[in-house]
């Protein structure tokens, strides 16, 4: 099927949003000096039952996706120590989203199912009714809020809007077909989920450029 960058920078546009790391180049103390900072801007604390899960909790990295120069959204994604990028559906994460604009909860949904099509071959009933239990669970969104997504092995995703609950899918095919949108080697922002995996190099990451 086929995935024009254009049109999954929109949906994910839409999709969520998070703190500032540009397209990782070599590593260089410059960069390490501005990875930190931006670590920085990032608040530590998660949501209770997530921070629990994810003990002992370890920020593999951060990044910024842009479209055409503007800010759309900053990410930090956070898993326990043993997580491995090469098998990443085998342990809790948590992806968490600072939304640059004003964003509709509906559009989110949307926009996020359309993204969802391009990278999974789930039938059109199942990713329909996927659309309409996150519309049902995004907010309409500020510029600054913060969205987090958990995802739980063999349980689903839990949402969450500033550390409290929004909602959760207990179903386990649409946590990997969500979160494969910033995990799936075959994203067209190969750069961004690089900068999100950034502590796990060595241990199965697959990078695309």
């Amino acid at each position: 099927m086929a995935r024009p960058r254009a049109a999954f920078g929109a949906v994910l546009a839409a999709a969520v949003a998070l703190a500032a790391a540009p397209r990782p180049t070599c590593a260089s103390e410059s960069a390490v000096a501005a990875q930190a900072a931006a670590s920085a801007a990032l608040p530590a604390a998660l949501p209770p039952e997530i921070a629990e899960l994810l003990e002992p909790p370890l920020q593999l990295g951060q990044g910024t996706l842009r479209w055409f120069g503007l800010r759309v959204y900053d990410a930090r994604f956070v898993a326990p120590a043993d997580f491995d990028a090469g098998q990443p559906w085998r342990t809790p994460f948590a992806l968490e989203l600072v939304y640059a604009r004003p964003l509709k909860g509906a559009d989110i949904a949307r926009r996020s199912a359309e993204a969802m099509r391009t990278l999974d071959a789930t039938d059109e009933a199942t990713m329909q009714r996927w659309a309409a239990a996150m519309a049902a669970i995004f907010p309409d969104v500020s510029t600054g809020d913060r969205l987090l997504g958990a995802y739980l092995p063999g349980r689903g995703a839990r949402f969450f809007q500033g550390g409290r609950p929004i909602g959760s899918i207990d179903e386990p095919a649409f946590a990997r077909a969500f979160f494969s949108l910033w995990l799936d080697p075959r994203t067209p922002e190969p750069a961004l989920r690089e900068s999100l995996l950034r502590q796990s190099y060595g241990r199965g990451v697959t990078t695309t450029r």
